[in-house]
């Protein structure tokens, strides 16, 4: 019993179970390309009939059903993949079983028509029965908006139809709303649209004008904010025919503008309407005579300041007044705003520190008023009066009564001194005119000034020895020229103004202790270093006499110093620096670093060259003594650093470097070496290959000078190089001490500093030797620092003020600085190293032309032949394969060609041994016209090196084309085998390339691609879209 109830039981759970799986089963039915079953035929069926037509309607799911089905689900937004499951059967359901189809009726289909018909589908019945004629409307509808075109009203539809029916409306819209904004767009002068319900491009147009016009976003589409404005405009209280409060202040400021005769009341009438008009019209407005937000606001802005070229206004009649009586006159006085009236605005604004904009705001009117109502004025008075009277007394322009009233005198006088320093003559001591007189009342005084203390300082500098001045108390262009030699000798700024520091330093000098009459502590020791150094038999004692005088002024005259017998601070230097040897240990003297730098080249080294002598110092002298036999005491008599001298004088040294000849060449190849001074022509190969071989220049020559080590300093005599060196250069005559502090200071050597600022300014006489202007300010560049080709004047002068070059000294120990730092200290310590930079140590090249060394070899002998003593070390480079000896007389410049290149003479020319038209060049012979010639290379100079049965020589390029020679501009141009073909190599900037010719002497050329010879091959490379990376030269 127990039993057949447990297998009862067990059977209806079965069961049970078995009908829960049959139920999900059909639920979730899903329908894929390749079944079949009868319920496919009903849905192709459904499909077709609801615009996814086409379908053949058998039982069979194909592949044109499964496409049809994806297209059904992306429309209504179904997840696509093409098989039919529940949620893409139910939604064909729904569309087909859709209330809003021909044949039924739904309560909302009355306000969907009246959409429709709004929208121009109309004539539609509005009931809430879906006719034949309604189907056709909505699938005119349909049609027109993209969608599936089955006439029925399904969600897609309808959320079109209602977002069609309200704004924002846009291109391609129809409304009947639309023909009422381009009836308003038309009234508010956005006009010339058609009236219709169409919205067309026209129309955007238009709108994107009022929109970008009223301060809306300009896309063109009529939103509510746009519609907003359009009301709010065709609303505005300023129209014709309607009164507000405010319009009589408007009509005021219209009035004052020049759109005058209206009536100023509160209400708005048809002459009101011109009038708006044509201030619209003047403003480039739109002219729709309604003063709306953009009209008011520009009557407004016209209406006060600021005023500008082109407004009216009863104001700009009055400022007009008021600057031809300042002194910015030839005003014609209207209440327009012109051109010239502009001009002196401008003039006026930059006069007194305005911005010099020509617009009159209320700055500029505030200073105006300020001016034209200067206390200090004629028929005024003010207590600054009196003060401002003495200090134009003591200027010069004198005889004023010092009272606290401004009479036609004074008016007189403030104007004769306006007219003589440049300013605007009105009469008025405004804030320019004030500041000019307390200027010239007090230091600094320059040229053109008058005062009385200008006087005293011109009797100062003729006592201190900067004479010849006439003392009076007018500032001419000769107290100018002594103030700077003044400024420039005692290490100030060399600018011929006397400042404060100046007169400082003149008084300073003048009323020195150690001169004639006076008495000083240190004037024993002073009188006993002069004896010393052989102005000898002063008698040592505290007080400064005649004879001390006497012998000043000979040590100054020896030493190229000012002559005034004062021991000033330069005189002092000079005696102190003079004073001679033995130095032990704890003194301090420019010759002890001498002393050190010597004893570290023999080999004593480990020194600090600096000018103190040291025990290490006392320690490496002595070694030095007991080595050479001297007494070694450690003290370094004449005796001991004459033994120095001589030891150093011939020490030669060679320095191998780890590279062949040519691989040096083929690098400074690359660095566009020139061959001559200007960088204006192009080195060959042969030239650099001359210059750069040290074999070609022997220890007897003077160009062996270019391996002398400048990385210590010659010891020149000052006075020596001074007389037979400097004299007579320009401004670099008298400034060897110059020369001799940067040789100390920086451990180069002074000779070759002369002989590189004697080549760079063509001894002392270039514009950057001779001072040049730059920012208001006179700058020296005695080396050519930074002076680069094109630009060399304004470069130079650039980097010198930026330096503080303002004097010749200061700019030969900052050049000096510049090549002990950029070059010598880097390795490049030698002219040969300066210019080719053999070991890579240093920023690069000196200089790009090829001889540059050569020449300042020549210079330094010319001054070596001159003085006396010189201290020889050289530093000789030496190279792997490097060439022997190859003459005296280096090459003529060639630029050599690949070989191929062919060119034909325009006319008969001669074909020369030597590039030139010289009488005794020899002639091979006269080639005829449109003759070919092989072109080996050329000159730089207008000579072509040719070939002509097989005779090389020299034509001149006036009368010779080039056929097919191409240069490469581009930076690795790709070599191929054809024209796009295989890339088979890369040529680079700057490369010649040999163009292949046709049988007609041609460039063969394929569109941009040239013909080319490479590497033995023919080859193609491409001239870019516009030829920018080839140049064909002729």
């Amino acid at each position: 019993m127990n039993t057949r109830k447990i297998l009862t039981m067990l059977i209806v759970v079965l069961f049970a179970m078995l009908l829960s799986v049959t139920s999900i089963s059909a639920n979730e039915v899903t329908y894929k390309e390749g079944d079949s079953d009868e319920q496919i035929i009903e849905m192709k069926e459904k499909l077709n009939a609801i615009g996814f037509s086409g379908i053949q309607e058998t039982s069979y799911f194909g592949s044109y059903t499964a496409k049809k089905v994806k297209e059904f689900q992306n429309y209504y937004g179904l997840d696509a993949t093409g098989k039919a499951n529940s949620s893409t059967l139910n939604k064909i359901n729904e569309v087909y079983n859709s209330p809003y189809q021909e044949g039924k009726s739904h309560n909302n289909l009355s306000d969907i028509k009246r959409k429709l018909n709004t929208m121009g589908y109309g004539t539609i019945k509005v009931t809430n029965y879906f006719g034949s004629f309604t189907t056709k409307k909505v699938k005119e509808f349909q049609s027109d908006h993209g969608l599936v075109v089955n006439g029925i009203i399904d969600e897609v539809t309808l959320a079109k139809i209602n977002s069609q029916s309200s704004p924002p409306y846009r291109q391609g819209d129809r409304h009947t709303a639309i023909a009422d904004f381009k009836r308003d767009l038309n009234r508010i002068g956005f006009n010339g649209i058609k009236v219709t319900t169409y919205f067309g491009s026209y129309t955007t147009t238009k709108v994107k004008e009022f929109q970008q016009y009223y301060g809306l976003k300009a896309d063109g589409i009529v939103g509510e904010s746009t519609l907003d404005k359009m009301e709010e405009i065709l609303n505005s209280p300023y129209q014709e025919g309607k009164s507000h409060n405010n319009l009589s202040d408007i009509k005021k400021k219209l009035n004052a503008l020049g759109y005058g005769k209206i009536i100023v009341t509160d209400y708005f009438g048809s002459f009101t309407t011109k009038k708006v008009k044509e201030f619209q019209r003047d403003h480039g407005l739109a002219v729709n005579g309604l003063i709306d937000e953009v009209t008011l606001t520009e009557i407004n802005s016209q209406a006060s300041p600021p005023y500008q070229q082109g407004d009216r206004h009863t104001t700009i009649a009055d400022f007009k007044r008021d600057l031809n009586r300042i002194g910015f006159n030839g005003i014609l006085v209207t209440t327009y705003f012109g051109s010239y009236t502009t001009t002196k605005v401008k003039e006026f604004q930059q006069y007194y520190g305005l911005k010099a904009d020509g617009v009159v705001g209320e700055s500029t009117l505030d200073k105006m008023d300020e001016v034209v109502n200067s206390p200090y004025r004629e028929g005024k008075s003010h207590n600054n009066l009196s003060d401002i009277k003495k200090k134009l007394n003591a200027l010069g322009y004198g005889k004023i009564i010092v009272t606290d009233y401004f009479g036609s005198f004074t008016t007189k006088k403030v104007k004769e001194f306006q007219r003589d320093h440049g300013l605007v003559v009105n009469g008025i001591i405004d804030e320019v005119t004030l500041a000019e007189i307390n200027s010239q009342a007090s230091p600094p005084y320059r040229e053109g000034d008058r005062h009385t203390v200008i006087a005293d300082f011109k009797r100062d500098l003729n006592k201190v020895g900067f004479g010849q001045i006439m003392v009076t108390t007018y500032f001419g262009s000769f107290t100018t020229k002594k103030v700077k030699e003044f400024q420039q000798y005692y290490g100030l700024k060399t600018d011929g103004v006397v400042g404060q520091s100046t007169l400082d330093k003149i008084k300073e000098v003048a009323n020195s202790p150690y001169q004639e009459g006076k008495s000083h502590s240190n004037l024993s020791n002073i009188k006993e270093n002069l004896n010393h150094i052989g102005y000898g038999t002063i008698q040592v004692t505290n007080y400064f006499g005649s004879f001390t005088t006497k012998k000043v002024k000979a040590f100054q005259r020896d030493h190229g110093l000012v002559v005034n017998g004062i021991i000033d601070e330069v005189t002092l230097a000079k005696i102190n620096s003079q004073a001679s040897p033995p130095y032990r240990e704890g003194d301090r003297h420019p010759d002890i670093a001498l002393m050190k730098r010597n004893l570290n080249l023999l080999g004593f080294d480990g020194i600090l060259e600096s000018d103190y002598f040291g025990s290490f110092t006392k320690k490496r002298l002595i070694e030095f003594q007991k080595k050479y036999g001297l007494t070694a005491n450690g003290v370094a008599d004449q005796t001991t650093l004459n033994k120095l001298n001589d030891l150093v004088q011939s020490l030669v040294t060679y320095t191998n470097y780890d590279k062949t000849f040519s691989s040096f060449v083929d690098s400074l190849m690359t660095k566009t070496p020139k061959a001559n001074g200007t960088g204006t022509v192009a080195a060959g190969r042969n030239l650099v290959e001359y210059y750069a071989n040290p074999s070609n220049f022997p220890s007897d020559t003077n160009a062996y000078l270019q391996f002398l080590l400048l990385s210590q300093s010659a010891n020149i005599n000052v006075k020596e190089i001074n007389e037979k060196v400097l004299q007579g250069k320009g401004t670099l005559a008298g400034t060897a001490e110059a020369f001799a502090e940067a040789g100390r200071r920086y451990n180069l050597n002074e000779v070759y500093l002369i002989a590189h600022s004697l080549h760079e300014t063509g001894n002392g006489s270039s514009t950057l030797a001779q001072g040049q202007k730059y920012n208001g300010e006179t700058v020296y560049n005695m080396f050519g620092t930074a002076a680069y080709d094109g630009s060399a004047n304004s470069s130079g002068a650039k980097y010198a003020y930026e330096q503080g070059w303002f004097s010749p000294k200061e700019a030969i120990i900052g050049g000096a600085k510049f090549i002990a730092e950029r070059f010598v200290k880097n390795g490049q310590d030698t002219l040969y190293k300066m210019k080719w930079n053999p070991g890579s140590t240093g920023p690069g090249h000196y200089a790009t032309h090829v001889s540059w060394a050569i020449h300042q070899t020549s210079r330094m002998a010319n001054i070596l032949n001159s003085i006396s003593t010189f201290n020889y070390v050289y530093e000789v480079p030496q190279f792997r394969d490097q060439p022997g000896y190859s003459g005296a007389n280096p090459p003529h410049n060639l630029i050599e060609y690949p070989s191929g290149i062919k060119g034909t003479t325009t006319d008969r020319v001669n074909f020369r041994a030597q590039p030139n038209t010289n009488n005794g060049t020899k002639v091979y012979e006269t080639l005829d016209n449109n003759q070919t010639i092989d072109i080996i290379g050329k000159d730089g100079y207008g000579w072509y090196r040719a070939k002509v049965n097989g005779r090389s020589g020299w034509v001149h390029g006036d009368y010779v084309t080039v056929k097919n020679l191409i240069e490469v501009t581009a930076s690795g141009l790709n070599v191929r085998t054809s024209p796009n073909g295989s890339l088979v190599g890369q040529v680079n900037r700057g490369q010649h390339l040999v163009g292949i010719l046709d049988s007609n002497a041609r460039l063969i050329t394929d569109n941009e691609w040239y013909h080319i010879k490479y590497n033995g091959a023919n080859r193609w490379v491409s001239s870019g879209s516009s030829g920018q990376y080839l140049k064909i030269i002729k």
